[in-house]
């Protein structure tokens, strides 16, 4: 009995001396956790009173080698402003230069974007596939960059016309797709349609051809000037005008001899018409627009003064089919390579005409 009182009252001792230090332990944690927190408040505090030591003051004294980079780095630092007021001179010196050279070689100038335009309209009549073809593939692809070269000289004229094409076969389409692949894209009215569902007024259609007895003494705003978009080494005779006077149309002939007289035949090609139209348009002077498209060595020197800005072109144009394009028979050297390229079926003589639309691209 009194060994049982013993136990139960050793029970309860240890109980109570573990719940003694369960309580010791317990202020104890609560009195570091409180200990730290003032610590942190007072470095904060002393942090903030206490003023920052510079850089300097800290840091070790720099070898002469980092002298001389710091000096270079404030001294470059130093001259950004002035840097960048002479970058701004340079590109200024450089453009002037540019102007200059487009000035000396003769470079034609940046497209004004907001010069005058004519409502003259020229088309481009490329209706000779059907019921067959009237061109061979050599003449269809002289034919393609006829057009590229138009469209080019045109968009860069100092008063561009309304230029359209209409009546384009499948043949031609393919061969613009492989000379000019964004030719679709170009800002002209393609079509088609053959001319008259494209231009059903015919009371204001003149076909242009040297077949014709009426000579064309002035362009006007309401008319719709046609030139016959093909290439046959005058092979047809009298073709666009017979198209021209089976449909009822009304025909004309540029004023060539009127005011020049030629070396050899009235030939041209299409685009060499489009571009002495634009150039009518820009001077309202025939004479001077057939001597700055019609290359000297075709035009009689005893007649003509030679002017600049010629552009010496073999391949024909407007002969005495109107809008077929012939090869002119001067019999000179270079009519003889013309002829030895039309056999191989090499048309490449437009090089200037395949390039003509890279200049403010598109």
């Amino acid at each position: 009995m009194f060994q049982m009182r013993e136990c139960a009252m050793s029970k309860r001792t240890q109980k109570q001396e573990a719940k003694s230090r369960i309580e010791f332990s317990v202020l104890f944690l609560f009195l570091f956790l409180f200990s730290l927190n003032s610590m942190a408040d007072a470095s904060s505090s002393s942090s903030l009173t206490q003023p920052t030591p510079t850089p300097a003051a800290d840091a070790a004294p720099l070898s002469r080698n980092a002298l001389k980079r710091q000096r270079k780095e404030e001294a470059w630092l130093a001259g950004a402003e002035e840097r960048k007021k002479m970058r701004k001179e340079k590109k200024k010196e450089r453009k002037e230069k540019d102007r200059e050279k487009e000035t000396n070689t003769g470079r034609p100038p940046k497209i004004d974007k907001d010069r005058p335009t004519s409502s003259v309209r020229i088309v481009i009549d490329c209706d000779f596939e059907q019921p067959e073809n009237k061109m061979n593939p050599a003449e269809v692809k002289s034919m393609a960059k006829q057009l590229n070269r138009s469209y080019a000289q045109n968009r860069r004229a100092m008063i561009p016309a309304q230029l359209s094409f209409c009546g384009l076969g499948p043949e031609l389409k393919d061969s613009m797709d492989k000379s000019q692949k964004d030719w679709k894209q170009w800002k002209v009215e393609i079509s088609e349609k053959n001319l008259l569902d494209a231009i059903p007024d015919k009371d204001n259609i003149v076909y242009l051809t040297a077949d014709s007895p009426t000579i064309l003494e002035d362009l006007e705003d309401t008319k719709a000037y046609i030139i016959g978009g093909i290439v046959d080494r005058n092979r047809y005779k009298n073709l666009c005008f017979k198209r021209a006077e089976a449909a009822g149309l009304k025909t004309a002939q540029l004023p060539i001899g009127e005011y020049i007289q030629m070396a050899s035949r009235k030939v041209l090609t299409v685009n060499q018409v489009v571009e002495i139209m634009v150039k009518y348009l820009e001077t309202k002077d025939w004479q001077a627009s057939f001597l700055h498209v019609i290359p000297q060595r075709k035009i009689n020197p005893k007649d003509n003064k030679k002017v600049d800005g010629d552009n010496d072109e073999d391949e024909g144009g407007e002969g005495e089919d109107g809008g077929n394009n012939d090869v002119n028979k001067v019999g000179d050297k270079d009519n003889v390579n013309e002829s030895a390229e039309s056999k191989e079926g090499v048309n490449d003589n437009l090089d200037e005409g395949e390039n003509g639309l890279d200049e403010g691209k598109r």
